[in-house]
C-alpha cells in the first residue's frame, strides 16, 4: 500500500484532492450542485441524467471522460470549448492510457483512477497547470462520477477553471 501512495503522489505531484468538494468558484459549486441534483438518492447519477440544455451556463468548462480499465485509461468524450482553447486544440475522442508520457495525462489517470475507485466526486487543485502553455496558471476542477448500473464509475463529469480563463 506503500508503495502505490508514493506512486499516486508522484503522479499527482504539485496536486491539492479535496474529498470535501468545497470551493469558492461559482461554476465548480454549480457542476458539483447539478450532480447532487441528478443523484437523487442514489450513489451517483447515470449519464444520461446529464442534460446540456440545463447546463448551458457552464457548459464551456465542462468535461466528460469515458473510463476504461478501472480509470486506468479513458477516452475524451467531450471537451468544453474554453477547455479546448486552453489546449489549443481538442482532444475530443482521444484515448489516453499509461503508455503516454504527458504530464496532464498523468495528472488526469490519477485523478481519475481515484474517482473510480472511491466512487465519490473530488476537487483537484494546481497552482500550476500541466498544460503547456499556462504552467503559470492556478487551476480547479471538480470531477464527478457517473454510473449506469449505480455501482461502477463509467464515465466522468467535469467542470475545469483555468484562472486565466475566468
Amino acid at each position: 500500500m506503500a508503495l502505490k501512495q508514493t506512486v499516486l503522489e508522484s503522479q499527482l505531484e504539485g496536486v491539492t484532492l479535496d474529498w470535501s468538494v468545497a470551493s469558492e468558484l461559482p461554476r465548480i459549486v454549480r457542476a458539483h450542485r447539478y450532480w447532487i441534483a441528478k443523484r437523487g438518492g442514489r450513489a451517483m447519477p447515470a449519464r444520461r441524467d446529464i442534460v446540456p440544455t440545463e447546463i448551458r451556463d457552464i457548459l464551456p468548462f465542462v468535461q466528460l471522460y469515458d473510463l476504461r480499465e478501472g480509470g486506468a485509461a479513458y477516452r475524451v468524450r467531450l471537451l468544453g470549448t474554453e477547455v479546448a482553447c486552453a489546449f489549443e486544440k481538442d482532444p475530443t475522442g482521444s484515448e489516453c492510457d499509461r503508455t503516454s508520457n504527458h504530464p496532464v495525462v498523468i495528472r488526469m489517470l490519477a485523478v481519475l483512477g481515484e474517482v473510480a475507485r472511491r466512487r465519490k466526486p473530488v476537487i483537484a487543485r494546481a497552482d500550476r497547470s500541466a498544460i503547456d502553455k499556462l504552467s503559470y496558471a492556478p487551476i480547479e476542477s471538480v470531477f464527478l462520477p457517473l454510473s449506469d448500473n449505480g455501482a461502477d464509475v463509467d464515465v466522468v463529469f467535469a467542470t475545469t477553471i483555468v484562472r486565466r480563463l475566468v
